[in-house]
């Protein structure tokens, strides 16, 4: 086997590298004076550096952040995680973290996470993991943590429900929810709260068959998670000036109850425009009344799925209309 070489890097105030077995005492005093803080969020064992050092390999490194200072205590910054690392054309890993007092709270762990997401998106050659992307998971509530990795330049990726089994004071174990960040090797450094790249995505439901459209629209907003913009036939629906305006403020797009027939085509390719949505990339699904309109071109917009009026419209046909819908805007 061969061996692992310590991975390290330093700053202005800390200095980071890879675990070793010397850590060990002043580890369990870090993580003693940090217990009441961090057993809100996770499990707090003195001792986990113990089970960590034998794990160290290419899959699974450990960093401590240290003090430049230790200001006379055990100068333990904090840990880091870099697991579940996978090369191949993946080349991926997961970071897990805690921030140790007295130094909490002062930009040092900051600071000393920034460095080891360097050296983990850094070339082998040049001393690193040699990883193209690093993701963290943050339970909701820890708005402190998300706010560190959004101040690092990490991306809102999505939510992971039921993620991780853990005990919070007063709660007992529970299956809990995470928010997922994400940092890539082309976007390293990056900048502070980096401004996310939300791929938009409009779905337009039209047709005739006015009570399909309507179950159709609602149900795939709900399966797409994108707001509904309900047109102004329908009962409490929006003029038609109205749902263009409001869908020209929705970053990640939305799904619109179009209640106008295929003689309003041009006001409709109209619409989408002054929304800022080419008709290229807006995905059309048309409700025909029988199977001899079926396949109407509705406005014309491309691409377009038509909903079979033979089928009924459960929860299976408004997932593969959905899922068509995002297929086709990503082509």
């Amino acid at each position: 086997m061969t061996a692992l070489h310590e991975l390290a890097d330093d700053g202005p105030r800390v200095l980071v590298r890879t675990a070793r077995t010397s850590d060990v005492p002043r580890y369990r005093e870090a993580v003693e004076a940090s217990r009441a803080r961090l057993e809100r969020w996770n499990p707090v064992d003195p001792d986990d550096l113990l089970r960590h050092l034998p794990r160290q390999s290419d899959v699974h490194r450990t960093f401590l952040v240290l003090a430049r200072d230790d200001e006379g205590a055990h100068g333990v910054v904090g840990r880091v995680n870099l697991t579940n690392i996978v090369h191949g054309r993946f080349r991926s890993g997961v970071l897990g973290y805690d921030a140790f007092d007295p130094y909490a709270g002062r930009g040092l762990f900051a600071e000393g996470l920034s460095l080891v997401v360097g050296l983990a998106l850094r070339p082998v050659g040049e001393g690193g993991a040699g990883l193209h992307r690093v993701e963290a998971n943050v339970q909701p509530g820890n708005a402190t943590s998300a706010g560190l990795l959004r101040a690092l330049g990490f991306r809102h990726e999505g939510r992971t429900p039921r993620m991780l089994l853990l005990a919070a004071p007063g709660d007992g174990d529970r299956w809990r929810d995470h928010e997922r960040y994400a940092v890539t090797a082309e976007e390293w450094p990056a900048a502070a709260y980096q401004p996310h790249d939300h791929r938009r995505l409009v779905v337009v439901v039209g047709g005739p068959a006015a009570d399909r459209r309507a179950l159709l629209a609602a149900g795939m907003s709900a399966e797409l998670g994108l707001p509904l913009l309900v047109g102004a036939e329908t009962q409490g629906g929006l003029t038609a000036p109205l749902v263009w305006g409001v869908l020209a403020g929705c970053p990640t797009g939305a799904v619109v109850d179009a209640p106008w027939d295929a003689a309003a085509a041009s006001e409709v390719r109209a619409g989408l425009r002054s929304a800022g949505v080419a008709a290229a990339e807006a995905a059309q699904v048309w409700c025909p009344t029988s199977t001899t309109d079926r396949t109407l071109r509705g406005w014309g917009l491309a691409p377009g799925l038509v909903l079979d009026p033979d089928v009924p419209l459960g929860p299976a046909q408004v997932a593969r209309l959905a899922l068509g819908a995002r297929a086709l805007a990503a082509d």
